[in-house]
């Protein structure tokens, strides 16, 4: 089977439970959740129900990247109500003096471990100083008593209602390539050949829009790019040219 044939199947899955979920939401007249849904899913969503119900994207906190949709005939009256109507907690973890600070990978690589699927969690943000998980509201005392340590770090969790999120989970990057090609945009991202590039390709290791490409394209804006051991990047647009007719595109790395 293709990767085409098997991201069309996934998707057609996708909008089955979408299309489930909001019958549910009419035939009971009441808000329906969805698990965690990533950037792509999000426009997924939007693209095929926006004009059949009202959705609202939560994923606990304002700059949230991966969101829970609720489903609903009616528009909620304010954001309080919609916070009511999510499941959505945070979890809050304080490094100690001395800790080595946790990065994004080793609390996910311990979530998955304990067993929790990627779709039951929210963005996990790792500073300095703390770290912030975002899960489901059924799942997080299991996780704040079992998760008590990602690499060599330990951690205590306390839920917090009011996160405050203070660092910019992007910035800002240019680049320049000689053309818009997945091949030539991971090149320049990854710092290396375009035929390397061209290889991890093929081996799997690069995602667009969270679903992985085993042969090269041609990117979009908006499009999300994740390759492996190099980081998430945002294509925004392509702002100029060079004298040598290069493209100047425009991005955002998450951080």
């Amino acid at each position: 089977m293709t990767t085409k044939n098997n991201t069309d199947s996934g998707q057609d899955l996708f909008l089955s439970r979408l299309y489930d979920a909001l019958e549910t939401s009419y035939r009971q007249d009441r808000p329906v959740l969805t698990a965690f849904l990533t950037p792509a899913q999000q426009d997924i969503a939007r693209a095929h129900l926006e004009h059949s119900a009202h959705l609202t994207f939560w994923g606990g906190h304002e700059q949230a990247e991966r969101c829970q949709l609720i489903l609903s005939s009616r528009e909620p009256e304010s954001l309080q109500q919609v916070r009511e109507a999510s499941d959505v907690v945070c979890l809050r973890a304080v490094f100690s003096r001395n800790a080595v600070p946790v990065k994004h990978p080793q609390v996910l690589g311990a979530l998955m471990a304990l067993g929790i699927e990627r779709e039951q969690t929210g963005d996990i943000i790792c500073t300095e100083e703390d770290v912030h998980l975002f899960i489901r509201a059924h799942l997080a005392n299991y996780v704040a008593a079992e998760l008590t340590k990602a690499g060599k770090t330990s951690l205590k969790w306390q839920r917090t209602d009011q996160p405050e999120i203070r660092t910019s989970l992007r910035e800002p990057l240019e680049i320049i390539v000689s053309s818009t090609r997945l091949d030539a945009v991971t090149a320049a991202l990854a710092h290396c050949s375009r035929s390397a590039a061209g290889e991890k390709i093929r081996v799997g290791d690069i995602k667009v829009n969270d679903v992985t490409v085993g042969k090269n394209k041609v990117l979009c804006d908006n499009d999300l790019v994740s390759i492996r051991r190099c980081g998430r990047f945002r294509l925004l647009c392509v702002r100029s040219r060079t004298k040598k007719d290069r493209l100047i595109l425009q991005l955002e790395r998450y951080i």
